[in-house]
């Protein structure tokens, strides 16, 4: 309840309201005239004489106003709702915003990784070693710079690019590379490597053959294969 000061008290003045509640006075049981004591506020505690203060009447309502109290709680509480129900679409749609923008991203790294090209391992080597060191190259550098004949301050990481361009579809490779970044070609294995070598002796003897040389190289190779396999085994027995 709030009262109003009446007299001046300590530290209280006149017409000043406080929040307080009664209190019975010391010894009585029932007390038709109790004092008050505040409730809230700095004058916490102090007590005040009943015939110091008057009590000042509760704020009531008329049936009418509680009944627009009612409509303007329904009001509010229907425009919470809205809200409530558009800040969850909102989250909702961030959500799928954000999901697209990480499946885009994601389709661009893939994308960009099936562009990568395959460069032999010096090649590559060189590459880093040109952009990380001083001077860093730029595409522009490399096409200006490496695509010339061998000169006397070449390095060994000029050297494997220049080597590298001779092959005019090299050259393409590479610049193709500088683009789309690179990987390093697998080492070719032994099989590889004598498929190669028989496909290249094939075709510098001329040899006629009514299967592609490629194909009849590797028929060769899997028969060589066949044979060591067998050599092998042998030895491992013995």
């Amino acid at each position: 309840m709030k009262i109003r000061v009446l007299y001046p008290q300590q530290h209280l003045s006149a017409g000043e309201v406080v929040e307080a509640r009664k209190i019975p006075r010391d010894g009585m049981l029932f007390d038709a005239n109790p004092n008050y004591q505040v409730t809230e506020g700095k004058y916490l505690g102090r007590i005040i004489k009943f015939f110091d203060a008057n009590p000042l009447e509760e704020r009531t309502y008329t049936e009418e106003e509680y009944g627009r109290l009612r409509e303007t709680n329904k009001v509010v509480y229907r425009e919470l709702e809205q809200t409530r129900q558009a800040l969850g679409r909102a989250i909702d749609d961030l959500a799928t915003h954000a999901q697209t923008l990480v499946d885009l991203h994601n389709e661009l790294v893939s994308e960009r990784e099936g562009k990568k090209v395959a460069l032999p391992m010096d090649v590559a080597e060189a590459i880093d070693y040109f952009r990380e060191n001083p001077g860093r190259f730029t595409n522009r550098d490399f096409a200006i710079k490496l695509f010339n004949p061998v000169e006397s301050g070449d390095n060994n990481h000029s050297l494997a690019i220049k080597k590298y361009v001779l092959d005019p579809e090299n050259g393409d490779r590479l610049l193709e590379a500088l683009v789309n970044d690179y990987t390093i070609e697998e080492e070719p294995t032994t099989e590889d490597k004598i498929r190669n070598s028989l496909s290249a002796a094939l075709e510098d003897m001329r040899v006629t053959s009514p299967v592609p040389i490629d194909r009849l190289a590797k028929i060769l190779t899997l028969a060589v294969r066949e044979v060591l396999a067998e050599e092998q085994a042998k030895e491992t027995t013995t």
